[in-house]
């Protein structure tokens, strides 16, 4: 395998050529489809020896890059209705490619391509924009989507953008910083057909190491709720967390740490897993008082919410799956972070003794808050979430 190729090589006069095939033929995708509009995207996977070759092509790729798929070329999408992703607004093209394995299945040609494969892979990426950066309510950056994606490849690949122009929305600074913080070189297109190296960065020598993880710090804000019995609602406790999370994360396509799209998405689907868990249904006693179920889901929404704010990303359970210890996963996909089948189908690894003692730790409970309250209490709390987790975890033990 080639080592990699150093950024110096990446010069202005080297880079032209092979940007501005890029730039052609992704106008001539876009003008097929519509030549008002502005914004579009090309994506390839290149070796050193292509970009060198690219001022020999004549102004257009070989051949092979179609016949061999090497090109991956997407516009923002309107009414894409897909849920994670602010269906009100346009579904942007670096997201799309991201989301979609895109970039991921490119490179696995190129890795098996029998003229490619022992190269160093160069990502090359060509936007009419620059990768947005704090568009008002789109509730995501493409260039911080970027950025997650390169610095978790930071020994795999390098990545190097070109643009025409900067959107009237974006914030330019923050796009650049974004880049700047995964190693992306940007490059932008000037009015006499040169690039200018506008963003010139080394990549990371390393990924960012995080002490903090989502679960940890859930477990910590939920556990203000224990009043007693606390080694078995600690158990439960974090059993509930590691099922609520392996729900959401089990299919998503997010990996490494928190972007604000990945955030959006994981409260967005903790939301609903606690208004499908924590409901009436799920305990006789609060059917007497309703509001405290109302009161535990907000507070266990505000609970996974400030936790998903003062961390940075996930955790992998380090043992069992009802023990409060979390490795932090800064490179990882969200999907592999829990073996399958996940907590869903391994109720047996919940600890006997947390359902045996239910009923015993229900009863005290329920004694000490059965006279009438008309404001929530962490007792009630605990109360109703311990009922809700025996509904789902105890029943077959």
């Amino acid at each position: 395998m080639q080592s990699p190729v150093p950024v110096k090589h990446f010069t202005p006069e080297e880079m032209t050529p092979i940007f501005e095939v890029m730039r052609r033929y992704g106008e001539d995708e876009r003008n097929k489809v519509n030549n008002k509009i502005n914004q579009h995207l090309l994506i390839t996977i290149v070796s050193d020896d292509e970009i060198d070759q690219a001022k020999n092509w004549g102004g257009s790729f070989p051949n092979q890059f179609n016949k061999e798929q090497r090109l991956r070329f997407l516009l923002n999408e309107r009414d894409h209705g897909q849920k994670g992703f602010n269906p009100g607004r346009e579904l942007h093209g670096e997201v799309k490619a991201l989301y979609s394995d895109q970039i991921k299945t490119l490179m696995s040609d190129f890795k098996n391509n029998q003229k490619t494969k022992y190269k160093y892979p160069i990502v090359l990426v060509y936007s009419h924009y620059i990768p947005c950066a704090g568009v008002p309510k789109l509730g995501y950056s493409c260039s911080e989507e970027l950025m997650n994606y390169a610095k978790g490849n930071i020994t795999n690949f390098i990545m190097l953008v070109a643009y025409s122009t900067t959107f009237k929305n974006t914030d330019e600074k923050r796009s650049f910083d974004f880049m700047r913080k995964g190693g992306i070189n940007a490059f932008m297109r000037m009015p006499n057909g040169s690039y200018a190296h506008t963003l010139k960065v080394n990549p990371p020598n390393s990924i960012d190491v995080i002490t903090r993880t989502f679960q940890r710090e859930a477990y910590v804000c939920i556990s203000k709720c224990f009043t007693s019995y606390q080694k078995d609602r600690a158990a439960i406790t974090t059993y509930f967390i590691n099922y609520l999370t392996y729900q959401c994360i089990s299919k998503s396509k997010a990996t490494g740490l928190f972007t604000e799209l990945s955030k959006n998405q994981l409260k967005e689907c903790l939301k609903k897993e606690l208004d499908k868990n924590v409901g009436d249904d799920s305990v006789q006693s609060s059917k007497k008082n309703k509001k405290s179920v109302q009161y535990t889901n907000s507070y266990f929404q505000l609970c996974f919410n400030r936790s998903i704010e003062v961390s940075r990303g996930l955790g992998r359970p380090r043992s069992n799956l009802d023990e409060p210890d979390w490795e932090p996963c800064q490179n990882r996909n969200w999907n592999k972070i829990y073996t399958p089948p996940g907590p869903r189908r391994n109720k047996d690894k919940l600890s006997k003794m947390v359902c045996e003692n239910r009923v015993e730790s229900k009863e005290s409970l329920l004694e000490k808050n059965k006279k009438p309250r008309n404001k929530w209490d962490a007792g009630q709390c605990f109360t109703f979430f311990h009922d809700m987790t025996l509904k789902v975890y105890c029943k077959k033990i």
